[in-house]
């Protein structure tokens, strides 16, 4: 992918994915220590549901959470959610451009950040990490921003790459996935994947050799954190890995997407460089792996099934979207194309964090005013005590707050 874009879509699901998917050329400092790769233990076939009702997946003891925010704060998306220390950050990417914290009230705390030139200001936001004492955010003109945890700009360091995605390695480094060899100082030796020092100025060890054609492919949201492992998802093969805190790579699982993968599997073209550019070129994305999260009874993901009918298109339709769940332990994984809501006539959204074993996906206004009606007569103990009319109003996004069952059978 070469060059960097931005679309900019109501829809949180479209819009996390497409803000990073069109032309990312980002680079990387040479690694000292590349990790082994060895085979995978267990492959987890994908099994197809075209419908399933919502009622079948998560817990009757969901809430609502409004983000509360005075007419000047509005959030126009929320492309990263991070929960820590009793605080709810996010980042919005693509309209705001700016980072908010709120408390679990829903009540706004502070925001920081903005777009400019001048000290605490970036040209375009990539993403955000929230380490122990401070806020990060990674910026495509080649640096990061520190600001405190009261929303204070600290520091501003000069990298030599662009981070498309981090997160906190140990709370003492980084994480990040930097899936292309683009880099403004022409660095010799590039890899998808590398832990970095606290100030990212620095890469300690590498991991996955860029691959050009094939990494070039890569979406964002690869990568989570739980209990004490990293994992990170080769999203066009199907591979997740792991990582532990002694910087171990580890083989997780390997998903096998049959007959939906289209139009061909990636791996038997990993070697023949002509038709991976042609693939490129002419946009034919396969199955994708993306918005990967993981608590203790599941590990979630995104597909993109792209069909013959929406190939030529620019931007995958939501129809291409498929709401992956694989129950840790076993041998099945479902993906689910259309989620009905019976429950209270509600859109869901794919999740975007996890908070201990419940998740958290997003509602923006368009679609509660356009659902109110189907809970006009609920209890507000639905949501969180909120009475149902305000989330009509609300002018900024609302949060989801739900768990999955123990055990989903479909």
């Amino acid at each position: 992918m070469a060059g960097f874009f931005l679309l900019i879509m109501k829809n949180k699901k479209l819009n996390f994915i497409f803000i990073l998917l069109t032309g990312l050329a980002l680079g990387g400092c040479k690694a000292s220590d590349e990790a082994q790769q060895p085979g995978f233990a267990e492959t987890i076939e994908v099994t197809y549901i075209e419908k399933a009702k919502l009622s079948d997946l998560i817990k009757p003891d969901y809430r609502y959470l409004p983000l509360q925010t005075g007419s000047d704060q509005l959030i126009g998306a929320i492309n990263r959610l991070i929960i820590r220390d009793s605080s709810i950050y996010i980042f919005d990417a693509s309209l705001a451009k700016k980072g908010y914290c709120f408390d679990w009230q829903g009540r706004l705390m502070f925001s920081f950040g903005e777009t400019g030139s001048g000290p605490g200001e970036y040209t375009l936001p990539m993403d955000m990490a929230v380490t122990d004492n401070e806020i990060a955010v990674a910026d495509n003109n080649f640096s990061v921003l520190f600001f405190n945890k009261k929303g204070k700009f600290i520091k501003e360091i000069t990298i030599d790459y662009w981070i498309y995605e981090f997160i906190p390695f140990a709370d003492q480094q980084f994480l990040v996935y930097t899936p292309t060899d683009y880099s403004p100082n022409g660095l010799e030796e590039t890899f998808v994947l590398r832990i970095m020092s606290a100030d990212c100025s620095r890469s300690i060890k590498g991991f996955f050799p860029y691959e050009e054609g094939l990494d070039d492919y890569n979406l964002s949201g690869q990568m989570t954190f739980y209990n004490g492992l990293y994992s990170y998802a080769q999203p066009l093969l199907g591979e997740v890995y792991a990582i532990d805190r002694e910087m171990n790579l580890m083989p997780r699982y390997q998903f096998d997407f049959g007959d939906h993968s289209w139009p061909m599997d990636i791996r038997e073209l990993k070697d023949d460089d002509d038709r991976l550019e042609e693939v490129r070129k002419n946009e034919e994305l396969m199955s994708v792996m993306h918005e990967i999260l993981e608590n203790e009874r599941y590990l979630m993901f995104q597909t993109i099934m792209t069909t013959p009918e929406n190939k030529n298109k620019k931007v995958p339709s939501a129809e291409d979207y498929w709401w992956c769940v694989y129950k840790k332990g076993s041998k099945q994984c479902y993906a689910i194309h259309h989620i009905v809501n019976d429950m209270d006539g509600e859109v869901f959204d794919f999740p975007i964090a996890t908070h201990h074993n419940r998740l958290i996906s997003v509602l923006y206004p368009e679609e509660l005013q356009a659902n109110i009606a189907a809970r006009t007569n609920e209890s507000p103990d639905n949501y969180g005590g909120q009475p149902t009319d305000s989330l009509a109003t609300t002018d900024n996004p609302v949060l989801l707050y739900f768990e999955l069952k123990d055990n989903i059978r479909l």
